[in-house]
């Protein structure tokens, strides 16, 4: 973002851009942890509110409905 004016439209939508990349790669972290683990290796519970947040955010930013999922899937 070296170059960029602090307060544009470009440097905004880079931070946008910047902050999904950094949720994909969180994400992918994620499924390999998930992958590589055995089923038979401690199970333990999750907190499934985190996972649905960051689920609807990744939908809002691939559909561009808004902040209502439902408008894309009707």
């Amino acid at each position: 973002m070296k170059g960029v004016p602090f307060c544009s439209k470009t440097y905004e939508n880079l931070e946008k851009v910047v902050k999904s990349a950094n949720r994909a790669r969180d994400l992918i972290v994620q499924i390999l942890n998930f992958s590589r683990h055995s089923v038979e290796k401690n199970l333990q519970p999750v907190l499934i509110q985190p996972v649905i947040k960051e689920t609807l955010k990744l939908l809002q930013t691939t559909f561009r409905c808004g902040n209502r999922p439902e408008k894309c899937f009707g």
